[in-house]
């Protein structure tokens, strides 16, 4: 097997409700200029991608890294692979210039270890569950470059946003999922969303209107109901959702961190 192949099967393993064919979309999008991993014997026993976003604060935007699908082989766990991978993938990222580093951990259970090497910043979203009511006339489909360009003003301050390659694997899995990019231009609502057999999984909706949004998509999407990310209307709202590691001064304490690419 060549190095790609042992790394996504590595990826596979760790990630087992992750498809082949979405693995290897995230790598030949990513691999090898974004993709850090450790070898025992030339094979690879852990791994993650550093992705380049940005931090909107305002009117400044700040470059940051994204550490994503970060894994380790079972055999190979306690090792200190996956802390030295941390320490390249800080040292890489201030090479670019980055000003902090983020991540999601896999489960609960991780942030003490992501704590005890840095990532002691707080992000947040919001979540909630919806079912239909009176609808209106469907969002417009539109296109991972239109989502992205309606998406900064309707952003909160400050949030993380992702490149152009990363949205447009989010929205072309969302689509093969019989879902997709939708808009509401008049209104100003702005919806990614993937479908999960009866339920609409809504990775990020912004903008005003949106319960009315919510089931307009369910309807528009033949499902019962919806599981909504998005941004908290207040403060009580808030849902922590990721951890971020500065690597400069001066950086918010918290941000909004939609689309993580976890469904």
């Amino acid at each position: 097997m060549s190095l790609r192949e042992l790394l996504i099967s590595l990826y596979l393993a760790a990630f087992p409700d992750e498809t082949p064919t979405a693995a290897a979309a995230l790598f030949a999008a990513y691999f090898p200029d974004n993709c850090l991993y450790e070898t025992v014997d030339g094979v690879p026993v852990s791994l993650l991608f550093l992705l380049d976003q940005q931090l909107l604060c305002g009117r400044k935007s700040l470059p940051v890294c994204y550490v994503y699908g970060a894994a380790t082989h079972p055999d190979f766990r306690r090792r200190g692979y996956m802390t030295r991978l941390l320490e390249r993938a800080a040292d890489a990222a201030r090479e670019r210039g980055a000003k902090a580093l983020f991540l999601l951990p896999a489960d609960a259970s991780l942030e003490p270890f992501y704590a005890e090497r840095g990532f002691t910043g707080r992000l947040y979203h919001a979540e909630r569950r919806c079912a239909p009511l009176p609808t209106g006339a469907p969002l417009n489909p539109i296109s991972a470059a239109s989502y992205r360009r309606l998406r900064k003003p309707l952003l909160p301050n400050p949030a993380l946003s992702p490149d152009s390659a990363f949205l447009q694997l989010l929205v072309a899995e969302a689509v093969a999922s019989g879902g997709g990019a939708f808009a509401d231009v008049q209104n100003g609502v702005l919806a990614l969303c993937a479908r999960q057999n009866d339920c609409l999984l809504v990775e990020e909706l912004l903008g005003s209107a949106t319960d009315g949004a919510v089931a307009r998509l369910l309807r528009q999407t033949g499902t019962t109901h919806a599981v909504v990310r998005g941004v908290p209307t207040q403060d009580r709202d808030r849902v922590p959702f990721g951890l971020f590691r500065p690597l400069a001064d001066d950086l918010p304490q918290t941000a909004y961190f939609g689309l993580p690419r976890d469904w």
